[in-house]
């Protein structure tokens, strides 16, 4: 595992397990919300986002965590391993709602210094809501299609799973 793609629905743990590894690993983790979002939630230039991604996935070694499909064709191809989170929707909706209410209320700075409103709380319900079910169908397709088996897929359908896997995960 050199260079590694996380994917997953909103609030399944994709920068956990991202900065996890890259401790465990060594290797430098991105988190395409971060590359996307500028100060005040302003988009990021396309432009100047897909050149970011360029940059962080052209070394040798590298994990990036994200869902932006628009962007795959960019680094998709190039990696040997996609980590794929597909926890149980309940468990997605209460990491959810326990992360989004605590970053509304102690205002936490994420993603380059913005900070969790509760308007941003409610969409994030809403998006789970919309996106889960065609996120799971759109990422077992892929799991499962011949063009992409160039990559290791792992599948990860349990929080017990995603621990034993950061656990056993030792490979530099």
């Amino acid at each position: 595992m050199k260079r590694i793609i996380i994917v997953g629905t909103t609030g399944c743990g994709k920068t956990t397990v991202g900065k996890a590894l890259s401790k465990k690993l060594g290797i430098s983790f991105t988190d395409l919300d971060d590359l996307f979002w500028l100060p005040n939630w302003t988009p990021r230039p396309w432009e100047e986002f897909t050149q970011l991604i360029q940059e962080k996935t052209s070394s040798p070694t590298w994990i990036i965590s994200g869902n932006q499909s628009k962007t795959r064709y960019l680094f998709w191809a190039k990696a040997d391993t996609i980590i794929w989170l597909d926890l149980p929707f309940y468990l997605i909706f209460y990491q959810i709602l326990k992360r989004s209410f605590v970053q509304s209320i102690s205002r936490e700075k994420i993603c380059n210094g913005n900070k969790q409103t509760f308007k941003q709380f409610f969409w994030l319900i809403r998006w789970l809501f919309s996106s889960f079910f065609r996120r799971r169908k759109t990422y077992q397709a892929l799991c499962y299609s011949e063009e992409k088996k160039s990559s290791r897929w792992i599948h990860l359908k349990s929080r017990r799973q995603v621990n034993q896997f950061l656990f056993y995960s030792s490979e530099k």
